[in-house]
């Protein structure tokens, strides 16, 4: 777990770095919405819906004669919600948190916002997701709790979360229109608690709408 949290850190930290070095980019403000589910030892739980507001960046690294390649940082408030037995039976979780993604994609017609015609483009890369709040409920009351975040056997489930983003988008001169998979790899189960192979993983699948601002 600290394993992929620091390689995601370092990846963008270098991120941030090259941006400031180079000139050629596209500044965005994204908001999205789609369906959040959990995967975990007793099986996949239901979607629920979930949203986010935030902003993106587009960062040319190399040019081709009819593709590009970029750098697609964001950053993105999310309001999530899902159905996953963590601890204690619980049912329904809803959590906030701050989503940092920075995939590298390949972009048709080379360059993302063209006044020639739209452009395809595709990518993968990783994120990661630090929630700032969180409330459940359990099987047997209905009524919501606030969540306890860590790894600790008193806590309901880990503070951070990180996977691979997927996605596939259209743009034009002004607007991207994108689908974004976030599929996690960390285990969001409290690491003290794991006794028998306990997990729980996380997967949004998120339609988003971009305008760009420079």
């Amino acid at each position: 777990m600290k394993t992929i949290h620091t390689q995601i850190a370092l990846a963008l930290l270098l991120t941030c770095s090259y941006s400031k070095a180079q000139l050629n980019y596209n500044l965005c403000a994204k908001a999205s919405f789609g369906s959040s589910n959990a995967k975990t030892h007793i099986g996949k739980q239901k979607s629920n819906f979930s949203t986010g507001l935030g902003a993106e960046a587009y960062i040319k690294v190399k040019a081709q004669k009819i593709s590009a390649i970029y750098i697609n940082p964001s950053i993105e408030y999310n309001n999530v919600t899902y159905t996953g037995q963590l601890l204690n039976a619980i049912k329904d979780v809803r959590v906030k948190y701050i989503n940092i993604a920075i995939p590298a994609i390949i972009v048709s017609n080379n360059k993302v916002f063209s006044y020639s015609g739209p452009s395809i483009h595709v990518g993968i890369g990783p994120y990661i997701a630090i929630a700032t709040s969180g409330k459940y409920n359990t099987i047997q009351n209905d009524s919501y709790k606030a969540f306890k975040f860590g790894n600790a056997t008193t806590d309901n489930r880990t503070l951070t979360d990180a996977g691979i983003r997927l996605k596939l988008g259209i743009s034009t001169n002004k607007v991207v229109l994108s689908m974004a998979n976030d599929i996690g790899v960390a285990n969001n189960y409290p690491a003290k608690s794991i006794t028998n192979g306990q997990y729980t993983k996380l997967k949004n699948f998120m339609f988003q709408i971009s305008y760009r601002l420079r």
